[in-house]
């Protein structure tokens, strides 16, 4: 039986995630959230048998209201 060996490369990274609130008055709320800004493929997760990358940069924009 021959084995099949495999290796990841331990480079180190960082990811930039981002975010930015403005209170437009005292019951509303504009947010804009930027995950891994710089859109860097990396991977997320690793397993025995699998690797699954990391998700590319993303975008998320939320109106908040309070009352």
């Amino acid at each position: 039986n021959a084995v099949q060996r495999s290796e990841a490369d331990g480079v180190a990274y960082a990811l930039i995630d981002l975010l930015a609130r403005y209170e437009v008055t005292e019951n509303v709320a504009l947010s804009v959230n930027a995950r891994n800004v710089t859109n860097s493929r990396y991977i997320s997760s690793l397993t025995f048998d699998q690797s699954f990358a990391g998700p590319p940069r993303t975008i998320l924009g939320t109106l908040s209201v309070t009352y």
